[in-house]
């Protein structure tokens, strides 16, 4: 049986793992296992896991612990100057990336270094090639993961 791998974000979901980095809002819990706005991610060498996400691709939580442990790749002027961008939870993800591509060039961060750096994280996914970890029902709440 072959495992199940993480597939490659929408682009905004790498502008929005950029921001939520900005912002501190990452908790480690020990050495692989972070709070991030409630979630809870749990970093390993072979995979991820994370108790917040629906989708079969890595979302911005996820991302933003894989950039802090060194997993994928880390653009500190981006996330500096994203720092502050309100990611607009009622828009859909192509409205955001627009926007906060918008909000960037203020900074003199341009599109086409944004779209170099998302490029570069989704190669590195494909590359890498993140399993999908699952967690027992017993590790689930001992992990605190609900």
């Amino acid at each position: 049986m072959s495992m199940e791998t993480w597939t490659v974000p929408p682009r905004a979901k790498i502008i929005q793992a950029l921001s939520l980095v900005s912002e501190g809002n990452i908790k480690w819990l020990s050495s692989n296992i972070a709070k991030i706005n409630g979630k809870t991610v749990q970093v390993k060498s072979n995979g991820v896991y994370t108790n917040g996400n629906k989708k079969n691709y890595l979302d911005e939580k996820a991302l933003a612990a894989l950039m802090i442990k060194g997993e994928l790749s880390f653009s500190e002027r981006i996330s500096e100057k994203i720092k502050g961008f309100d990611c607009f939870p009622d828009c859909s993800l192509s409205e955001i990336e627009k926007k906060a591509k918008e909000y960037l060039e203020d900074y003199k961060v341009y599109e086409k270094e944004v779209d170099a750096f998302i490029n570069i994280v989704n190669n590195e996914i494909r590359r890498k090639k993140f399993e999908i970890l699952k967690m027992k029902r017993d590790q689930v709440s001992i992990l605190g993961f609900r």
